[in-house]
């Protein structure tokens, strides 16, 4: 499945930042030669642009492959979008059943 291509083209723009060499879809980042530090500060810039929490393990990150990270971000991205979109919505209210006495008394007002 191809990447999100906003998604793609702001991920590689940070990894290329600090990679050795061109990234591929499949190449991990220990493999575009970033050291433990890059990886580091690549994971937090990363998260501060799309708002997403990645795996804090170093190691885990360093087999990571550029297609991994495009992933991840894409359905972390999304869920957050479903998490916001269903707590924008609005909430619908429940009105209870008035008793048979309050909507006499409620009608009984009005046709007066």
């Amino acid at each position: 499945m191809a990447p999100n291509k906003d998604i793609d083209a702001k991920l590689r723009a940070i990894i290329q930042k600090k990679a050795k060499c061109e990234v591929a879809f499949e190449t991990t980042l220990s493999e575009a030669g970033l050291d433990s530090l890059d990886i580091i500060e690549l994971g937090f810039d990363i998260e501060d642009k799309f708002k997403v929490d990645l795996p804090q393990s170093q190691q885990e990150m360093a087999n990571f492959t550029y297609g991994d990270l495009c992933r991840l971000i894409e359905e972390r991205t999304a869920k957050a979008t479903e998490m916001s979109t269903a707590e924008d919505a609005p909430a619908k209210r429940i009105m209870p059943n008035a008793s048979t006495s309050n909507e006499a008394a409620i009608d009984g007002s009005l046709h007066q």
